[in-house]
């Protein structure tokens, strides 16, 4: 345990596997299905080797049958759970895992494991589309640790994590970043390597949002090394944010590389799809949507949301407009379950888009004043500036110039704060066009 919270690889393995063997050779096989657990989780996350995580899950299970419930089956359902969640997206499964990781949790009166199948279950549920009931398992399951009920550092990060991961597929930044603040605080006071590193990643993307950019230049650069060194398998993460922060600022050639560099994970090829959108290539941005939401299944409501995004994008500007009535379906629907503010400007934009293209122009601007509203509320500049670029398109075609000059002149501020050239450049066109 010394070694995987210093990062030390090679000690990992090479301890957990004598003390598998060596749990055997007593015959006991608790102790042999607890390294087996440990040993699918490190495979995973040093190596990303999801085949061999597999087999020593399976190992663990085969171990455990005729077992009582206790720690090591809690254990191994938990794992389990997070293991088809966030490396398969098999959201049903997960949720069976999660469930009977709890019921053993409390027969065997392991308080710990407990919570941390409630948080599991809520981070599923939200990924799924059930927000009140999965932020209500996370709440509970975040109180408990902050009371000081919880003894396990693994079961007190993990439980935060899953907090951070559900507020980030929901766009609750608020509520994320103080939870991030949080983590980073507790992390970098026990020296919890790891943790705070992978805590980096996801507060970095709240700076993003809340365009505070240099500082999340900072927190990625310093994760990805991080990463890179300790936990290769994981670093793909910090990279893919980082590269959508290379993209956000225009620096496109540099977020093309570091999202090739991830490909084939889903969130690099969303990130490849935006960019054929900034360079005007809707059919690649298309193509690039249609294989992420492939890869998305429809229980995954949130993760399909982004991808949604793009997609009528795209489809707008290849003038598929029907497509885009059904991509706009599923998009409010999922703005209309989760009821955060980002993703219903993320909606209303949606909608401003088709708006637009079908020459309803009122329509058009009720959607980004709306849109407008919601993201000035949720305290995100770049996505301000993006909607009152589009705000002042729709205010030029109904003549109402002064207007558009006005909401032009607004987004090239935002965006000169940022440093966003790119979307410097776009706004400005819009003043030439008045």
């Amino acid at each position: 345990m010394a070694a995987w919270w210093l990062d030390l690889a090679d000690l990992v393995f090479d301890s957990r596997e004598r003390a598998y063997r060596l749990y055997l050779s007593r015959d006991d096989r608790r102790g042999a299905a607890r390294m087996a657990v440990w040993l699918g989780w490190d495979c995973w996350a040093f190596r990303g080797e999801s085949a061999i995580a597999n087999g020593w899950l399976s190992r663990a299970r085969r171990l455990l049958e005729g077992e009582p419930a206790c720690y090591e089956r809690a254990w191994l359902e938990m794992r389990e759970a997070a293991f088809r969640l966030l490396e398969e997206s098999d959201v049903e499964r997960a949720l069976i895992l999660a469930a009977e990781g709890i019921r053993l949790a409390e027969e065997a009166k392991e308080p710990d494991l407990e919570v941390l199948g409630r948080s599991i279950q809520g981070l599923t549920l939200v990924v799924s589309g059930s927000i009140t009931e999965g932020m209500r398992c996370l709440d509970e399951a975040n109180t408990a640790v902050t009371s000081g009920e919880i003894a396990d550092l693994v079961v007190t990060g993990l439980t935060s994590c899953y907090l951070i991961a559900a507020c980030e597929r929901v766009r609750d930044y608020e509520r994320a970043a103080e939870w991030c603040e949080r983590l980073k605080a507790f992390s970098s006071m026990w020296g919890l390597r790891p943790l705070f590193a992978v805590c980096r990643t996801q507060y970095a993307s709240l700076c993003i949002w809340r365009g505070s950019w240099l500082q999340a230049d900072q927190e990625l650069c310093a994760a990805k090394e991080e990463l890179s060194a300790s936990r290769p398998a994981m670093a793909g993460d910090a990279s893919v944010r980082l590269g959508e922060l290379r993209r956000r600022q225009g620096r496109l050639a540099e977020a093309r590389a570091l999202f090739e560099g991830c490909l084939p994970a889903g969130a690099s090829q969303l990130g490849l799809a935006t960019i054929a959108l900034d360079s005007a290539d809707p059919k690649s941005a298309v193509e690039y949507a249609e294989r992420y939401l492939r890869q998305t299944p429809a229980q995954s409501r949130l993760d399909r949301a982004p991808g949604l995004e793009v997609l009528l994008r795209g489809l707008v500007d290849l003038g598929e407009l029907g497509l885009a009535h059904e991509a706009m379906a599923e998009l409010s629907d999922v703005a209309l379950r989760t009821g955060t503010l980002a993703l219903r400007a993320a909606a209303e934009m949606a909608g401003g888009y088709i708006a637009l293209a079908e020459k309803q122009n009122q329509v058009a601007r009720r959607h980004f004043e709306d849109c407008l509203d919601a993201y000035m509320a949720a305290g995100t500049p770049f996505e301000q500036g993006r909607a009152r670029v589009l705000l002042a398109k729709a205010l030029m075609v109904l003549g109402e110039r002064q207007s558009a000059i006005d909401q032009a002149r607004s987004a090239i501020h935002l965006f000169a704060d940022l440093n966003a050239e790119l979307e410097s450049t776009r706004a400005r066109a819009v003043l030439l066009w008045v």
